[in-house]
């Protein structure tokens, strides 16, 4: 069963939570990297389906 928090769209899953725990407490990345490393797979991310979804909309259009 899911927690109210653990509910809501976006929201990481407890074994995600210690992941990401786990990288912080080894040092090797810091929150802005892993910030900036999100941003950019954000970007990266929104260009391909935006892209995929125009290929899709001309191949049956």
């Amino acid at each position: 069963m899911l927690t109210e928090e653990e509910d809501k769209p976006g929201a990481m899953s407890s074994a995600e939570k210690r992941v990401v725990a786990i990288v912080f407490a080894s040092g090797q990345l810091a929150i802005g990297d892993m910030i900036r490393k999100g941003v950019v797979l954000n970007l990266v991310s929104t260009v391909v389906i935006t892209l995929l979804c125009y290929s899709i909309v001309a191949f049956l259009w």
